[in-house]
């Protein structure tokens, strides 16, 4: 698969749209899943022949019909696995193009290969120099966390609104300041019970830009919302003790963070000492 786009960027991936992190387990369990779904993929004698493609996805929704969902109505593809399956760093579709050399492989998913080819989501379709990408990839070690966060469009649409506009995303990774709290607002929002549910299908039209410039009572209780850190729901513990957020870098303001939003957002804008 190419790696310049926002869903396969260098070392990481995003598979929020195949609905895998519409699944109530651990972050364990979703590796695992991934793991079984790609060598009984591999095991396949042709992996484009339709009666074993056709009976790969009816066995695979079965070993996963009771595994809980957060939206009933949020389709999971069992086609997601991972690239490499030796390495198991970074997921995938298996039956992309890039993967099988077949334009049309992708007709045996649910959705069809129109419909997996031609979606975008709104931070991809917005983010037309893979600005936000670029960033994430630098506070994110695992492809579980940059997943959730580079489709994020509230999240992606707020840092926005506090910078006043995508050029000055990089700055983010520059000043140690302005760093620390964004990495602070991307652990708030990992823990956000939004967030733990991502598809990217999520809707979000706020025009946090205006309103930060003209309603800043009313941006911050919206930013509230959006960060807002609730009952995880996947207890840290079900991943040997590695919070959902394992993988992100947290620096040690966290504490100070916890209770001062608004002046996390104010040292994301200005990146002033504490």
């Amino acid at each position: 698969m190419s790696d310049e786009t926002h869903c396969q960027y260098h070392g990481q991936a995003c598979v929020s749209c195949c609905g895998l992190f519409n699944l109530k387990v651990s972050p364990l369990q979703l590796r695992l899943l991934l793991i079984q779904r790609t060598w009984q993929f591999r095991r396949l004698q042709s992996r484009l022949h339709p009666p074993d493609m056709v009976a790969y996805r009816q066995n695979r929704e079965a070993a996963e019909a009771g595994l809980e969902r957060h939206d009933a109505e949020v389709y999971v593809c069992p086609f997601l696995g991972y690239l490499h399956p030796f390495q198991k760093k970074k997921p995938g579709c298996m039956v992309h193009p890039l993967q099988t050399g077949q334009p049309q492989g992708q007709n045996f998913s649910f959705y069809g290969a129109s419909i997996c080819q031609g979606y975008d989501c709104p931070v991809k379709d917005h983010d037309q120099k893979r600005v936000w990408p670029l960033v994430l990839e630098q506070v994110c070690r695992s492809w579980l966390t940059y997943s959730r966060l580079v489709c994020d469009r509230s999240l992606y649409a707020l840092i926005l609104a506090v910078l006043e506009d995508e050029v000055r995303l990089p700055l983010l990774n520059r000043n140690p300041q302005r760093r620390a709290a964004f990495l602070e607002l991307c652990r708030r929002r990992l823990q956000n019970n939004d967030s733990q549910a991502m598809t990217s299908f999520q809707l979000d039209h706020t025009d946090y830009k205006q309103l930060y410039r003209k309603n800043p009572d009313r941006f911050m209780e919206l930013a509230d919302r959006v960060f807002a850190g609730g009952p995880s729901a996947v207890a840290d513990q079900a991943d040997r003790g590695v919070p959902v957020y394992e993988a992100l870098l947290v620096e040690s303001q966290t504490s100070f963070f916890n209770k001062h939003l608004a002046q996390v957002i104010d040292a994301l804008r200005l990146g002033f000492r504490f």
